[in-house]
């Protein structure tokens, strides 16, 4: 008699828990603290190398994946390169980005709650250089972050890649980056 009387209220608290946002990756335990990124680089500051005709800057960067659901990248044989973004005046603008390949491959997919490790080298060449100074501000000097394309894992989609993640779980933490 007493667990006749219990499961209407076992049932309840069930029934409850599934229909609060259940299938929401951005829920509150996703939600992140003011200042917090997703992709983190492993300096605070980096200098642009001279390699001959060319400019290069390393960066170590790790994606933690605090979502409830797979992110992915879309690939062309490695998955896309982040692209570099400016503050200018309080905004951010968009500074540099390599040329990628254009096929399409499996994506790179991070899963729930994992943690993906990779490197980048950002290398242009001169006349790359000057064409992003000019049209960002003028000078290289400067405020910086990395914007990756991330997007929620979607089988369905042809790229294996669905709709974009929101800006604050897709950019870096803010760095200087400099001349060398």
């Amino acid at each position: 008699m007493a667990l006749r009387k219990c499961i209407p209220a076992v049932l309840a608290v069930l029934f409850a828990g599934a229909c609060t946002g259940g299938d929401d990756p951005f829920g509150p335990g996703a939600a992140l603290q003011p200042g917090e990124t997703l992709l983190v680089t492993d300096a605070p500051a980096y200098e642009i190398r001279r390699e001959d005709v060319f400019h290069a800057v390393d960066f170590e960067l790790t994606y933690r994946n605090t979502l409830d659901v797979a992110v992915a990248v879309p690939a062309c044989h490695s998955p896309a390169r982040p692209m570099l973004q400016k503050l200018v005046g309080g905004t951010w603008v968009h500074a540099f980005s390599s040329a990628e390949l254009m096929c399409l491959s499996a994506p790179l997919v991070i899963p729930a709650k994992r943690t993906h490790h990779f490197r980048y080298r950002l290398r242009a060449d001169t006349y790359e250089v000057e064409r992003w100074s000019e049209a960002v501000d003028g000078s290289l000097e400067g405020t910086y972050r990395l914007r990756w394309w991330v997007g929620v894992r979607d089988r369905r989609a042809d790229s294996g890649v669905g709709d974009p993640l929101p800006e604050e779980y897709a950019v870096s933490n803010s760095f200087e980056l400099g001349e060398r």
